[in-house]
C-alpha cells in the first residue's frame, strides 16, 4: 500500500476502502497497528493533508474512537488500582456518541469493556503471573497503539509533520472542528486514565505486577507526548499535569531506582521539554524531592533515605539549562555534599550518576565562568584548573577498574590533585572523594596503596578543617578495620609491624600536631567516639589503632563518661580475639586513657576505668602497665592526701546506713592498692579508719547491715587479689601498711565460722561463696594467711556439720566448702585432718549426679544455681583427691570413693553441663587404670568423645576436654591392652579430622601420646607399627595451610611478642597451633636412643609410616609452592632425616631406594628436592657400602626420567666430596664425565659443576693417582660462554659452595635453615629453641645424637639460589615503579548502556548506543572452545543480536569461560547443531535475513566493498575445512578479507571479529535499515 501511494496509483477513496477493510477485519495487534501507521504516514507524505478531506477525517476518527482507543484504555485501566470506580462512573456513556458539549469530562467505555462479556473485568481484578515473552509483547503492543494514536490524532487535527514550534499551530488546535475537539477529549481521557492508574498505595511497592504497570504507563505517556504537539491545549495540559503530579507522588512512595528512572525519562523529561511554562515549577518540586531524600549532619555525614536520590539528582541536572544549575547550587550547599557522597558511593551505578552530574557542572563552570566554594574561579589559571578536573575524572573512572596495571599509573595524578588542594586551587573535599574511592576499591593492593597514601599525608590545619578531619574519623577509620591491610609485605622480616600499622601513629601525630587546641580536643573526642561507636572490630585493626592512640602526644580531651563508654565497647570487641591481641589492645588502651583523660577525671573515676579492663591481661601487678598506672597516679593533679581522703569518704559513705553513695568495691580496692604501691607513700591508715571501725566486733553484731558487710567482704577480696596475683619476679608489696586490718579480718572470719553450720537455704550459697573467695585470697599475704589458717579447723568442722545433715541443701553447701578445703587447706593441713578428706566426700554421694529439684524448695534462681554448683563442686572434689594421691592423700577410703564414681561416671559424662563436664573428664582421665582394669575404658571413652561435640563452640573448654580425652585415649595401660587398640586407632583418626577445624586438638594428642610412649615404651612391635602409621606419622605431617587472616594474626602476634614486656600476655607461639603437634612428635623422636634396641625398632616403624603417608601425598602433577601436599612431603622428609642415624644398613638400603624413586618420579619443589638429595647422599655417607646402590639407582632412574640426572649428580657430588677413598673418587669422576656431553643443557651444567667440585676435592686431598688417571679433566671444564657463566653461578649456590651433608647435619639445618633457603613459607620454619621448648626434659628427655646447632654461620648467612626463587614463585625484585612522566594511560570504555543503567532510552530515539543490531553470527561449524570464547566476547562487546553455536554445553567449558569472561551471560546464545544448520539458515532467509559466508570462494567479494544489510547472518567456517560446499549453496554471498601477506587465512575468531566490526562501523556511519549487496569473505585457522 505504501509503494502504491508513493507511485500515485492509489487514490483517497481506494486508500480509505483498503484501510477500512483492514480495520474491520483485524484486531489492533502490533503488526496491524504498524501497517496502519505506515499507511497513514505514507498517505500524508504523498498527498494533501487529510484534514482537508472529510472522508478520511471521518475514517480516522472512527479508527480512533471505535477500533484503537477502547483496547488502549483497556490495557491502561487494566493495571489501575481504582478500576472499579472508573468503570462504574463511565459505564452509561457510549464512546461513539458525538458529545459537543464543553462540560463533558468522561468518555464512555461501553464498546471496549462490554465487548468481551465481562472478561476484561475478570482480567483486571485478578492478574495472572505473566511470562517474560508476554510482558515484552504487551510493551510492544502498548507502544504501537500509542504511536498510532499520536499519528492519527495529528492528522485529524491538521498538525504539520515536522513543525518548527508548537506555537505555529497552537491556535488552530484550540479552534478546530468537532473531530479535533473530540480527539482532544479522547487524548485527555487517555491521560486521565494514566494519571488514575499511577495513583498507588504503599502496599503496592513490592508487587512485581505493579512495576510492570508503571513501565507500561510511562511508555504510553511518552509515546503520546514525545514531540509535544498538543501541549499548548489547556485541557490537554491539565491532564498531562495530573500525570506528572501522580508520577512525583509515586516516586515519593516507591523508592525503586529502576522505576524512578523510567518515570523521569518517559514522563517528566518529555513533559518539561514540551511545556516550558511548567518547567520551573517541576524543577522546584524535583529539587524539594531530592532534599527530602538526604540529610546532612553537622560533621558532614550524609544519610541517604532512599536509593532513588541519585537518580533524581541525575535527571535534575539534565532538566536544567546551561547556567541555570548554578542558581540552585548557590542556593543550597547541600547539593555539593550529595554529589561528593555519590562519587564515593558503595554502588557503582550511583558513582556513575554522580560523575554524570559533576561533569555537567564542570562543563557549565568552564562555559559560564561561574564560581562557588567548591568550583572556585581563578583568574589566569583556567587551563590548570581544567587539567586538574580532567585528572580528577580520570582518577575516578580508573578506580572503577580492577586491574592493578591499569590503576597504578594513574594514581600519580593524585599527588598533583592533593598539591593543588594545599595551594587552594581546588577544594580539599575533591581530593577526599578520590581517597575515599581508593579506600573502597575492590583490589586489596589498591586499598593498601590508598591507605599508605592517606597515612603519608602531612596537611595544614586550613586543609584539615575543610572536610579532611571528617574524612579521617568517618571514612579512614572504618577503612582501617580491614584486616587485609595489615598483611606482611614480601620484603618485611618476621616480627616487624605491618607497614600500614606502623604508618598510623605518625599520621595521627601529624594531624594532632597541626591543629590548634580547640580543634585538637574536638578531633580526639570524635576519634574516640567513632572508634568505639558499637561497631565490631577485628583484633588486628583494633590493636594497631589503639596502639596509635597510646603513642600520640598527650591531649587531655577525653571525659570520664566517654572513656567509660569506650571501655565497655572495647570489652565487647575482645570476646573472640586471641589472648595476645586482647592483652596488647587493653594495655595500649589503658596507656591512652592515662595520657588523654581530662584533668577533671578524679582518682576514683580513673580506678573505675582501669577496673573495666581484664586485670590479668592488662594491668596485673608487676607489669609495665601497672608501673605506668603508678606513674600516672604520681603525676595526678590530686595530691596523695586528697586521694586518701576520697577513698576514706567513699568507704565511709558506703558503710553509712541510708547513704546515697554507691562506689563499686573494686574501684576502692584498686585505689587502696595503688596507695600501698605508690613509691614514697606513707601510711594509709587514715583511709582505712572507716573500714577498721566497721570490722571491729562485727561477729558480735549479728544485725549489722548485710549489704555493707557484703561490700566490705568484696573490698577485702579484691584488694588481696590485686596485691597477691602478681607477675613472677615481682617484689612483694608493702603489706605492713594493711596489717592494721588483721584484727578486723579475724572478727569477720569469726562471724563466718559462727554462721557456717547454720546455712540451710539455697540463697545462702552466694554468701558462702563470698567468704570462701576471701579465704582463698588470704593465703597471699603473711598476716592474712595467719588469720585465715587460725580459722580453717573450724571451717572443716562446719563443713562436717553441713555434710552430716539429712537435708539436701545443707549437704550441698557442705560440698562447696569441702571443695575449697581440698584445694587450699588439706594439701598443707595436719595429717589427721588430711585423712578425713575422702571420708567427708563420701558423706554426700548423691551430689555427683545432677538433679532437677530440691526437696522442700520451689524452683527459683538461687535453687537452680545450687543444683548447678553442687555436682560441679562434687566432681571437682573427686578430681582434687585423685590428683593428691601419693602426694598428701594416702588413699584412705579411696576404693569406696572410686566405686561410687565408677557407678555414675558413664551417665554423668553423657548428661553433664558446661560447668561440670571439665571436672568429670579430669576424673575419667585420672581413673584410666581402673577403667582399663574394669573393662569400662571403651564405654567411657566413647561417651566422652560423643559428649565433646556439644561443647565445640567454646574453644577453650573444648580444648580442655580434648586434653582429658587424649590422656585417657593414650594412657599407657590402654596402649598395653589389646582390647583397646581398635578404639585407639578409630578415635585418633576422628580426632585428627576434627583437628583440621579446631586448633589445639592435634597438640593435645601429640603430647598425650608422646608422654605415654616415653613412660611405657613402644610395647608390642606390630601394634606400634600400626600406631605409627595411623597416628604418629599423621601427627608429624599435621597442619593445614594458613588462611590469609590466620597469617596476619600470626605475624601480628610475632610483633607483639617482639615488643618484650610492653604487653602483659606476650606469647611467641600458641601451644594450640598445629606446629606444636608436629614439634611435640619430633621431640618424641629425639628421645629415641641408638643403644636401645626397642628404640631402633620404633624408628624403623616410624620410617615405614613415613613412606606410606608420603605415597598417599604424592600425585602425578607437580605441587604448587607451599601447597598442602608440598608441606606434607617436606614435613615427612624432615622427620625421616631425623631418624636416619637409628636405622641399620638394610633399612638404609631400602630407604635409599625410596629416596631415589622420589628423585626419579616426582617433579618436586626446592624444599623437597633438597631434602631428597641430602638423604640420597647421607645414606651412602653413613653406610659406604651403599655407594654402588646409589649409582645403580641413578642408571635406573635415567631410564624413567632424564630430568633426574641433575639431582643424582648433586647427591653423588656430596658423597664424593665427603669421602677420602680414591675408588669413590675414580668412580664418581667416571660417572660424571659421561654426562658432560649429554643432550640436555641442564644435565651438562650439573655435570660441569660436579666435575669441578670432585676435581677440586681430589686436589685438596692430593690424590695423585686419581689426578694422574683423570688428567684430561681440566680440558673438559668449560670456562667461557653461556655454559661457563652458568657453571660459575651454580657453584656459588649455597648447596654446592657452603653446604656440607655431615657437618650441617643438625636440627637447625633440617628444620630452620634449609626451609628458609628453599623459600618454604616461614610458618614452616622451626627454630631449635621452639623445638626444645614444646616439652620439658622431664617429660620428653632428649637423647638424639644429632647436634642442635651448626658450628659455623656459613649456611645461616647464605641466600637462596636463583632457580629456587623462580621455582618458589617469589618476586626477585619489587614491582617496578613508574619513574617517567605519565602522559597517557589506559582507560577502559564505559558502555553507554550502563552509564546510568536505569535511564531507559526514549521509545522514539534511535542510535547505535544501547541497542543490539541485526547481525547474527553463526559459529556452529567452529570446534575449538578458545575460538568460541573469544568470539562470544567480541560479539557481546559490539552488540551482536545473537551468537549461534553447535552446543550450549560449551558454556560450561573452562577454556571458553576463561576467554569469554562474563560475556556469555549478556549475549543471546542459540544452539543449532551442524545437521540442523541448513534448515536454520533457510528459516532466517525467510525472515528477511541476508545470508553471508566468511569464506574465500570463486565469486567472493572483498569485505571493504561489501555493504551489510541491517538484517545479516554471517556464517563462519570450521578451523580446518572452512564452510562446507552444501552450506555455500544456500548462502546469498561470500565475503573475503583482503590480505597482503603470504599466509592465506586468518584465525576464525579474528575473521569473525573483523566481520562484526565492519558491520558495526557501517551501522555507525549509516542510518539503520540501509541495504546492501555484494559479497566478500574470510577463512580460518
Amino acid at each position: 500500500m505504501e509503494e502504491l501511494l508513493r507511485l500515485g496509483v492509489l487514490g483517497d477513496e481506494d486508500f480509505a476502502r483498503l484501510l477500512k477493510c483492514i480495520v474491520d477485519t483485524k484486531t489492533p495487534t502490533c503488526d496491524v497497528c504498524e501497517v496502519v501507521r505506515s499507511a497513514v504516514q505514507a498517505r500524508e507524505g504523498t498527498s494533501s493533508p487529510a484534514a482537508n478531506n472529510p472522508l478520511l477525517t471521518r475514517l480516522y476518527w472512527d479508527i480512533l474512537s471505535q477500533w484503537l482507543v477502547p483496547p488502549l484504555l483497556e490495557i491502561i485501566l487494566r493495571y489501575s488500582t481504582e478500576l472499579s470506580r472508573v468503570s462504574s462512573s463511565s459505564a452509561d456513556i457510549d464512546i461513539t456518541q458525538r458529545t459537543n458539549g464543553a462540560g463533558s469530562e468522561h468518555f464512555p467505555l461501553d464498546c471496549s469493556v462490554s465487548k468481551d462479556d465481562g472478561k476484561t473485568q475478570q482480567c483486571c481484578s485478578e492478574l495472572p503471573q505473566e511470562s517474560a515473552s508476554h510482558i515484552k509483547y504487551e510493551e510492544a503492543n502498548l507502544i504501537t497503539k500509542c504511536d498510532l494514536v499520536a499519528v492519527i490524532s495529528k492528522v485529524v487535527c491538521g498538525v504539520p509533520a515536522a513543525p518548527c514550534h508548537v506555537s505555529e499551530f497552537g491556535d488552530s488546535l484550540r479552534q478546530g472542528n468537532s473531530e479535533v475537539q473530540e480527539t482532544f477529549k479522547l487524548l485527555r481521557r487517555i491521560f486521565e486514565a494514566i494519571a488514575t492508574a499511577f495513583r498507588m498505595e504503599l502496599q503496592d511497592v513490592l508487587c512485581e505486577e505493579k512495576r510492570h504497570r508503571v513501565k507500561l504507563l510511562s511508555l504510553a505517556f511518552s509515546s503520546l507526548l514525545w514531540d509535544g504537539c498538543f501541549v499548548e491545549v489547556n485541557g490537554f495540559q491539565c491532564a498531562a499535569r495530573q500525570v506528572v503530579k501522580a508520577v512525583l507522588s509515586t516516586v515519593e512512595v516507591w523508592h525503586d531506582p529502576d522505576i524512578t528512572a523510567s518515570l523521569f525519562t518517559l514522563v517528566i523529561m518529555p513533559f518539561v521539554e514540551a511545556n516550558t511554562d511548567d518547567r520551573s515549577e517541576v524543577i522546584q518540586k524535583v529539587w524539594g524531592l531530592l532534599n527530602s531524600l538526604y540529610s546532612v549532619g553537622e560533621d558532614g555525614a550524609v544519610l541517604e533515605r532512599s536509593s532513588v536520590g541519585l537518580v533524581v539528582l541525575c535527571f535534575l541536572s539534565d532538566l536544567m539549562s546551561d547556567g541555570e544549575i548554578f542558581k540552585w547550587i548557590n542556593m543550597d550547599e547541600k547539593f555539593w555534599v550529595i554529589v561528593q557522597y555519590s562519587l564515593a558511593h558503595s554502588d557503582p551505578f550511583s558513582r556513575k550518576r554522580g560523575r554524570h552530574v559533576l561533569r555537567k557542572c564542570v562543563d557549565q563552570y568552564s562555559s559560564w565562568k561561574c564560581s562557588s566554594q567548591y568550583l572556585p574561579q581563578l583568574e589566569g589559571q583556567e587551563e590548570l584548573v581544567m587539567q586538574l578536573w580532567n585528572d580528577f575524572f580520570l582518577l575516578l573512572e580508573t578506580l572503577e577498574e580492577k586491574q592493578i596495571h591499569v590503576v597504578k599509573p594513574v594514581l600519580e595524578k593524585l599527588d598533583a590533585l592533593i598539591s593543588s588542594c594545599k595551594k587552594e586551587v581546588m577544594h580539599p573535599s575533591w581530593a577526599v572523594v578520590v581517597l575515599r574511592r581508593l579506600l573502597g576499591q575492590e583490589g586489596r593492593t589498591i586499598r593498601v596503596w590508598g591507605a599508605g597514601k592517606v597515612l603519608g599525608l602531612r596537611l595544614s590545619q586550613q586543609v584539615l578543617e575543610q572536610g579532611v578531619l571528617s574524612f579521617i574519623t568517618h571514612h579512614l577509620l572504618p577503612a582501617l578495620a580491614d584486616y587485609s591491610l595489615y598483611s606482611r609485605e614480601p620484603d618485611q622480616q618476621r616480627g616487624e609491624p605491618s607497614r600500614i600499622g606502623s604508618q598510623i601513629p605518625p599520621f595521627l601525630s601529624s594531624v594532632v600536631g597541626a591543629l590548634d587546641d580547640v580543634y585538637r580536643h574536638r578531633f580526639m573526642v570524635v576519634l574516640l567516639e567513632k572508634l568505639f561507636d558499637g561497631q565490631p572490630w577485628g583484633g588486628i585493626p583494633l590493636f594497631y589503632i589503639v596502639r596509635s592512640l597510646a603513642l600520640l602526644p598527650p591531649v587531655p580531651a577525653w571525659k570520664f563518661l566517654q572513656n567509660k563508654k569506650a571501655a565497655i565497647n572495647l570489652e565487647a570487641c575482645l570476646s573472640t580475639q586471641e589472648i595476645g591481641l586482647r592483652s596488647a589492645s587493653q594495655c595500649d588502651f589503658l596507656r591512652a586513657l592515662l595520657k588523654h583523660s581530662c584533668p577533671s577525671t578524679t582518682f576514683l573515676e580513673m580506678c573505675h576505668l582501669i577496673g573495666q579492663l581484664r586485670r590479668q591481661e592488662s594491668w596485673q601487678r608487676g607489669t609495665t602497665t601497672w608501673q605506668a598506672i603508678l606513674e600516672s597516679v604520681k603525676d595526678c593533679p590530686e595530691s596523695r592526701q586528697d586521694r586518701l581522703r576520697a577513698l576514706q569518704q567513699a568507704i565511709a559513705g558506703q558503710l553509712t546506713p541510708d547513704s546515697c553513695c554507691d562506689v563499686p568495691p573494686h574501684d576502692v580496692a584498686l585505689g587502696l592498692c595503688l596507695a600501698v604501691e605508690e613509691e614514697g607513700g606513707d601510711s594509709i591508715g587514715e583511709a582505712l579508719v572507716p573500714l577498721i571501725l566497721f570490722l571491729e566486733d562485727c561477729h558480735l553484731r549479728p544485725y549489722q547491715d548485710p549489704h555493707s558487710r557484703v561490700w566490705v567482704v568484696q573490698l577485702l577480696t579484691h584488694m588481696l587479689q590485686i596485691l597477691c596475683d602478681s607477675v613472677p619476679g615481682t617484689p612483694a608489696c608493702r603489706e605492713l601498711l594493711l596489717s592494721g586490718l588483721s584484727d578486723g579480718l579475724d572478727c569477720l572470719l569469726q562471724l563466718f565460722v559462727s554462721r557456717l553450720s547454720s546455712y540451710s537455704q539455697p540463697d545462702h550459697l552466694e554468701d558462702l561463696q563470698l567468704y570462701l573467695e576471701l579465704l582463698r585470697h588470704c593465703n597471699g599475704l603473711r598476716w592474712s594467711q595467719t588469720v585465715a589458717w587460725r580459722h580453717y579447723p573450724e571451717v572443716m568442722e562446719g563443713c562436717r556439720s553441713l555434710l552430716e545433715q539429712q537435708q539436701s541443701v545443707p549437704a550441698s553447701l557442705g560440698v562447696v566448702v569441702l571443695e575449697h578445703l581440698l584445694e587450699y587447706y588439706f594439701p598443707a593441713a595436719p595429717p589427721h585432718h588430711q585423712d578425713e578428706a575422702a571420708l567427708l566426700l563420701t558423706l554426700h554421694p548423691k551430689a555427683l549426679t545432677q538433679t532437677r529439684l530440691l526437696p522442700g524448695h520451689e524452683l527459683s534462681t538461687t535453687t537452680s544455681r545450687l543444683l548447678q554448683v553442687t555436682p560441679c563442686s562434687s566432681w571437682h572434689c573427686v578430681e582434687l583427691l585423685l590428683m593428691a594421691k601419693e602426694k598428701w592423700w594416702l588413699g584412705k577410703d579411696g576404693e569406696r570413693m572410686e566405686a561410687a564414681v565408677l557407678e555414675v561416671l558413664p551417665e554423668c559424662v553423657a548428661s553433664a553441663g558446661r560447668p561440670t563436664i571439665a571436672h568429670i573428664f579430669q576424673v575419667a582421665a585420672a581413673l584410666a587404670p581402673t577403667l582399663v582394669r574394669t573393662v569400662m575404658w571403651v564405654e567411657v571413652l566413647e561417651a566422652m568423645w560423643a559428649a565433646t561435640f556439644e561443647f565445640r563452640k567454646g574453644c577453650d573448654l573444648y580444648r580442655g576436654l580434648i586434653g582429658c580425652l587424649t590422656d585417657l585415649l593414650f594412657h599407657r595401660d590402654a596402649l598395653a591392652c589389646p582390647d583397646c587398640h581398635a578404639s585407639i586407632i578409630k578415635v585418633s583418626q576422628e580426632l585428627l579430622k576434627a583437628g583440621e577445624g579446631v586448633q589445639g586438638i592435634a597438640s593435645h594428642m601429640a603430647l598425650s601420646l608422646s608422654s605415654s610412649l616415653v613412660k611405657a615404651g613402644i610395647g608390642e612391635p606390630g601394634w606400634f607399627k600400626l600406631l605409627a602409621k595411623e597416628v604418629l606419622v599423621p601427627l608429624v605431617m599435621f597442619g593445614a595451610v594458613f588462611r590469609k587472616q590466620q597469617r596476619v594474626v600470626r605475624d601480628t602476634l610475632l610483633f607483639v611478642g617482639s615488643c618484650g614486656n610492653c604487653y602483659t600476655c606476650t606469647t611467641h607461639s600458641d601451644p594450640n597451633s598445629d606446629c606444636w603437634a608436629r614439634a611435640i612428635v619430633l621431640r618424641f623422636l629425639l628421645t629415641l636412643r641408638l643403644e636401645r634396641a626397642e628404640d631402633k625398632v620404633a624408628a624403623a616403624a616410624v620410617v615405614e609410616g613415613i613412606k606410606y603417608q608420603y605415597a598417599r601425598a604424592s600425585g602425578h602433577h607437580r605441587d604448587f609452592p607451599n601447597s598442602q601436599n608440598h608441606r606434607y612431603k617436606t614435613r615427612l622428609l624432615q622427620a625421616f632425616l631425623l631418624l636416619v642415624p637409628l636405622l641399620n644398613q638394610n633399612e638404609c638400603d631400602a630407604c635409599l631406594a625410596w629416596v631415589c624413586e622420589g628423585l626419579t618420579c616426582d617433579h618436586q619443589q626446592p624444599s623437597i628436592r633438597y631434602l631428597q638429595e641430602w638423604g640420597a647422599a647421607l645414606l651412602p655417607i653413613l653406610h659406604p657400602t651403599l655407594y654402588p646402590a646409589l649409582l645403580h639407582h641413578h642408571f635406573k632412574g635415567v631410564e624413567v626420567r632424564a630430568g633426574c640426572v641433575g639431582s643424582f649428580l648433586a647427591a653423588l657430588t656430596h658423597v664424593a666430596c665427603t669421602s677420602s677413598d680414591p675408588g669413590v673418587m675414580s668412580t664418581a669422576l667416571t660417572h660424571t664425565l659421561a654426562w658432560c656431553t649429554a643432550q640436555h643443557f641442564n644435565t651438562r651444567l650439573y655435570a660441569q659443576v660436579s666435575l669441578r667440585k670432585i676435581w677440586q676435592h681430589c686436589k685438596e686431598l692430593q690424590m695423585e693417582g686419581v689426578l694422574q688417571e683423570f688428567r684430561a679433566v681440566p680440558l673438559c671444564l668449560v670456562e667461557r660462554g653461556n655454559a661457563g657463566r652458568n657453571t660459575i653461578n651454580m657453584l656459588n649456590d649455597f648447596y654446592f659452595k657452603v653446604f656440607h651433608p655431615v657437618q650441617h647435619y643438625t636440627l637447625q639445618t633440617i628444620f630452620h635453615t634449609l626451609p628458609q633457603l628453599s623459600l618454604l613459607a616461614d610458618d614452616e620454619w622451626m627454630s631449635v629453641e621452639f623445638l626444645m621448648g614444646v616439652a620439658g626434659e622431664e617429660q620428653l628427655p632428649l637423647h638424639t645424637s644429632l647436634p642442635l646447632h651448626n658450628t659455623d654461620l656459613a649456611l645461616t648467612c647464605a641466600t637462596p639460589a636463583p632457580w629456587v626463587v623462580k621455582a618458589a614463585g617469589e618476586e626477585q625484585m619489587a614491582e617496578e615503579e613508574v619513574t617517567c612522566q605519565v602522559r597517557d594511560v589506559q582507560k577502559k570504555i564505559v558502555p553507554q548502556k550502563t552509564l546510568v543503567p536505569e535511564m531507559m532510552p526514549h521509545p522514539h530515539q534511535t542510535g547505535w548506543e544501547g541497542r543490539r543490531g541485526g547481525l547474527i553470527v553463526v559459529a556452529s561449524l567452529v570446534d575449538k572452545a578458545a575460538n568460541l570464547g573469544g568470539l562470544c566476547r567480541t560479539c557481546e562487546a559490539f552488540g551482536v543480536r545473537e551468537l549461534v553455536v553447535a552446543s550450549r554445553a560449551i558454556l560450561q567449558d573452562h577454556t571458553f569461560t576463561s576467554l569469554s569472561l562474563t560475556a556469555h551471560r549478556w549475549l543471546p546464545i542459540t544452539e543449532v547443531r551442524r545437521e540442523d544448520l541448513l534448515p536454520y539458515l533457510k528459516t532466517k532467509q525467510g525472515e528477511g535475513y541476508t545470508l553471508v559466508g566468511a569464506e574465500q570462494t570463486a565469486q567472493s567479494v572483498s569485505l571493504e566493498d561489501f555493504k551489510f544489510p541491517e538484517l545479516t547472518v554471517v556464517v563462519l567456517g570450521n578451523e580446518r575445512a572452512g564452510v562446507p560446499c552444501e552450506v555455500l549453496q544456500v548462502l546469498q554471498t561470500s565475503v573475503q578479507i583482503p590480505q597482503n601477506g603470504i599466509v592465506r587465512s586468518l584465525n576464525v575468531h579474528v575473521s569473525g571479529a573483523l566481520f562484526v566490526w565492519e558491520y558495526t562501523r557501517q551501522l555507525l556511519t549509516c542510518p539503520p535499515g540501509g541495504g546492501g549487496g555484494g559479497g566478500g569473505g574470510a577463512r580460518r585457522k
